[in-house]
């Protein structure tokens, strides 16, 4: 294949970056399905039942890992991770913070330094080089972790390591990651939703033989981003800011679940509405789980945002071979 080590390259950014499409600038302010009958309703998988915000809070206020799962680039969801943060200090929980939006160059940046608000970071980590949605949305979470007074963390894989993997293979990676990966093997439902979800989200332009490797690099991450929250875990436990497809139970939980069986971990997702779906196990589908892979789905507005598949067109020009 021509220009394969670009290739791995691109590939390698659409994969660190969550696959997030729409540029920071092209973000639009509207949100849309806000009249959903689903919007800010809150399931509890487990039950199968709705509950309020304080029965979601108070399931949370003995966990260890609280994993926050978010789509990108919709700020309600942000809004409402900070609120959980804010809430769990009020209670006097002790936690610290890991985003997934950070790698360890940036986490170099923190350490020690003493910011006074958001912006600070914002300016020490270089986040407007980064690729990730603007910094007001991601604002309120920082906010929030810094009013509290809780230690931040990367919780990323840096770039050329991630590029290393895809290029690379499983027989290169780090001893220890290997051994993670042997630990918590996925299941054989697990793995064609991985699959499927990897060649979904890059609209089918993937080559087949680079499926693998994509795969291959979104476990790694997954098991790098299990390993910050638990090396970073402050007196009572450790928030994880992460794109769901982490927080699922296949995901980071797996790799905690499998290093520490008696952890209390606690994971959910904020999910947008589908106006295709009226019943919070209609977005199993989504997942292609027979049950939503998480705690809890809270529902809320979709953002109006560019295609995907036409965005990923024009910036990265691969596609499957004939």
């Amino acid at each position: 294949m021509k220009n394969l080590n670009t290739l791995f390259w691109a590939l390698g950014m659409i994969l660190l970056a969550g696959c997030h499409s729409a540029s920071r600038d092209s973000l639009p302010a509207e949100l849309s399905l806000a009249d959903h009958e689903l919007v800010g309703k809150i399931w509890q998988v487990k039950s199968k039942q709705f509950v309020d915000k304080q029965q979601l809070l108070n399931d949370a206020l003995d966990k260890e890992y609280i994993l926050l799962g978010e789509t990108h680039d919709n700020p309600v969801h942000h809004n409402y991770q900070a609120w959980v943060i804010d809430q769990l200090h009020a209670r006097g929980r002790k936690l610290s913070v890991a985003f997934e939006m950070l790698n360890p160059e940036q986490g170099e940046a923190l350490a020690g330094q003493q910011f006074q608000n958001a912006d600070q970071i914002f300016d020490a980590v270089k986040w407007d080089e980064t690729g990730w949605p603007s910094r007001k949305i991601y604002k309120p979470v920082f906010t929030a972790a810094l009013n509290a007074g809780f230690n931040i963390y990367p919780a990323n894989i840096d770039r050329k390591a991630l590029n290393q993997v895809i290029r690379q293979g499983e027989d290169n990676l780090p001893e220890n990651i290997k051994a993670q990966l042997k630990e918590n093997p996925l299941s054989e439902k697990a793995e064609d939703l991985l699959r499927s979800g990897i060649v979904e989200s890059h609209c089918q332009m993937l080559p087949e033989q680079m499926v693998p490797a994509m795969m291959l690099g979104q476990r790694v991450r997954d098991a790098v981003i299990a390993n910050s929250v638990m090396n970073n875990k402050a007196e009572d436990g450790i928030v994880l800011i992460a794109g769901s497809g982490h927080t699922l139970k296949s995901g980071v939980y797996g790799f905690i679940r499998s290093k520490d069986p008696t952890a209390k971990i606690f994971t959910m997702a904020w999910m947008e509405v589908d106006k295709r779906f009226s019943h919070p196990e209609d977005y199993r589908d989504y997942w292609g789980t027979e049950e939503l892979p998480f705690d809890y789905v809270w529902f809320t507005p979709r953002m109006d945002r560019p295609d995907p598949c036409e965005e990923l067109k024009k910036h990265h020009k691969f596609s499957k071979p004939e």
